[in-house]
């Protein structure tokens, strides 16, 4: 479903950094054509095996992670991971999250909010645990060379709650990592990165990032990313 959004950011992000860009999508186990059944363990193993097949197929390119919804906690995590073991140092250069949540244990309670449902108390049940929260912390205590993060949130998320990003948007002030903030206006969960202010924010985001200079997003409800002059 992501692949023909994929092919339009490209060509934005080949317009604005004027590099050859290529693209490379992770299929999880137990997803599209990739066989096995999903579980938090296996994806972080196949998550962990695209990042160094990225590294050993691309060994001079800068690389950015890209992750959407879930997603997002499973790039965060394969970031974590490879800076815990001192891999990938000075090499990935910028995180993009788009509609991400901090876990899965506060997405239950953000989806059954009722005190009368069980679902909220089910928590230590969970498989599987997605704490992009715990993520953002190791990467910023093990890697003096940062990458910058884009928090890319839906303005009409029907799934996750602005304070999902709000929340990670204060991790990464109190861990001082470098961030920039655009919620899409007029965008859906599945559907921010498609609009043309998500397109122009990530485009701007990845020239920015390879050339390792600053792009502001002053506030969340601009319209577009600024391109520095």
């Amino acid at each position: 479903m992501r692949i023909p959004m994929l092919s339009r950011s490209l060509q934005d992000i080949t317009a604005a950094t004027h590099a050859k860009v290529r693209v490379a999508a992770l299929s999880y186990r137990g997803y599209w054509t990739s066989r096995g059944r999903p579980g938090q363990k296996g994806i972080e193993l196949d998550a962990q095996a695209f990042l160094q097949w990225a590294r050993t197929s691309y060994p001079k390119a800068r690389t950015l992670v890209w992750g959407q919804s879930l997603g997002a906690g499973i790039a965060l995590r394969a970031i974590a991971q490879a800076f815990e073991r001192g891999q990938f140092e000075n090499r990935i250069c910028g995180i993009i999250l788009e509609t991400p949540f901090v876990s899965l244990r506060r997405m239950l309670v953000a989806l059954y909010p009722q005190r009368w449902l069980p679902y909220r108390h089910l928590w230590p049940f969970l498989m599987s645990s997605w704490d992009s929260e715990v993520s953002l912390r190791t990467i910023a205590s093990s890697n003096d060379c940062r990458p910058r993060l884009l928090l890319l949130p839906a303005a009409e998320d029907e799934v996750v709650p602005t304070e999902e990003v709000t929340h990670l948007q204060a991790v990464c002030e109190e861990v001082r990592l470098r961030y920039e903030r655009e919620d899409v206006l007029h965008s859906f969960h599945n559907d921010a990165s498609s609009k043309n202010q998500g397109r122009r924010c990530i485009a701007n985001f990845v020239r920015s990032s390879v050339n390792d200079g600053v792009v502001r997003c002053p506030h969340p409800s601009r319209e577009s990313c600024e391109q520095p002059s």
